[in-house]
């Protein structure tokens, strides 16, 4: 009920329905349980949709922190919250701190995925975008031979 009420734009029941379904998760599964940590994600796509980025952010750090504890941080999950991180950052014009994170990611990735995986591409997409933005940067995108 809660992406419904989001997709239609009515923010405030949607997160009614997004607090009721963490609030559960969290009573039967525990505050790092992937099923509740993606309720969080939920949650951070409601805020970002209004704008209220700040919320985000705050939001998508408790998401990483579980995942890390829960999961170990070269997990997918783990990965896709760091990349997340990384485009809030780019989104607010915070070109450097996005390319930090972007670049954690990249590198998670390719531990855990291999260079061809679609997550690695995206994130070596990211750090390629912004390497372009701060060509004196420390930071310098490999070169994939992929599929």
């Amino acid at each position: 009920m809660a992406v419904v009420f989001r997709n239609q734009g009515e923010y405030a029941r949607a997160l009614e329905w997004h607090q009721r379904a963490l609030d559960g998760s969290e009573k039967a599964l525990g505050k790092h349980h992937p099923h509740t940590l993606t309720t969080v994600h939920n949650l951070v796509f409601l805020f970002e949709k209004q704008g209220e980025y700040a919320k985000s952010l705050e939001w998508y750090q408790r998401a990483l922190d579980g995942y890390e504890k829960a999961l170990g941080k070269h997990h997918p999950h783990t990965l896709t919250s760091v990349h997340n991180l990384a485009f809030l950052f780019e989104k607010q014009g915070e070109y450097a701190k996005a390319l930090e994170w972007y670049q954690r990611a990249l590198d998670g990735s390719e531990k855990a995925l291999g260079a061809c995986h679609p997550s690695t591409v995206s994130s070596a997409k990211g750090v390629a975008r912004l390497s372009l933005r701060y060509p004196s940067s420390q930071f310098t995108p490999t070169l994939w031979q992929c599929c």
